[in-house]
């Protein structure tokens, strides 16, 4: 459990070496997973994700009302318990055969909502003081009610300014490169490319 270590490389699971090792397992469930198996486990891995979910609270309250520092280790990107509850969430999703143009777009603009709620002046700086402000007073169950329907708020405002961005900006950024491409690289440099 090295991860409860304290040592002087970064033990939150956030460095390149922790990426590598989520690529690997990934790059392995898509390889060697078998797709029928999967979808016969489908409540296993339900299973695996609440029983990993309620692990990580239950440390984490443990953490918070004992002030215990092992306990406080539970919910870093790189415990056992959110690997587990990560693989478990994502073999259940991969055991159902659907598509959705709503599921699509939110998607779509979920790595934007992570980088600017987790960036060091936007999220650490504005954004999680003000919800702590906001939802410390509360009792238990509103606050989740809240901090459930401000997440969705949260990216669903995320969403409409990444699908503003990629309209207005983007996507004729990519027409002038592409034309560009066209029209002035020789058609030698394009067989390279």
């Amino acid at each position: 459990m090295g991860y409860c270590r304290e040592t002087g490389e970064d033990t939150w699971g956030t460095s390149l070496s922790h990426f590598l090792w989520l690529y690997l397992i990934a790059r392995y469930i898509k390889l060697y997973g078998n797709l029928d198996i999967i979808r016969n486990k489908r409540w296993l891995w339900l299973l695996g994700f609440i029983i990993s979910s309620g692990i990580i609270f239950g440390l984490a309250a443990l953490g918070a009302r004992f002030a215990l520092p092992v306990c406080l280790r539970a919910y870093p990107y790189c415990s056992p318990w959110v690997l587990m509850g990560a693989i478990s969430l994502l073999l259940f999703a991969l055991s159902f055969d659907f598509e959705s143009k709503i599921v699509n777009w939110f998607a779509s603009s979920s790595l934007s909502a992570y980088l600017l709620q987790d960036s060091v002046y936007f999220g650490f700086g504005i954004l999680y003081p003000c919800v702590s402000c906001l939802l410390l007073p509360m009792p238990l169950l509103q606050r989740y009610a809240t901090m459930i329907c401000f997440s969705i708020l949260w990216l669903l405002g995320i969403c409409i300014i990444d699908k503003g961005w990629d309209y207005c900006f983007y996507r004729p950024t990519c027409k002038l490169y592409d034309h560009i491409y066209e029209t002035y690289i020789p058609l030698s440099f394009k067989n390279i490319f």
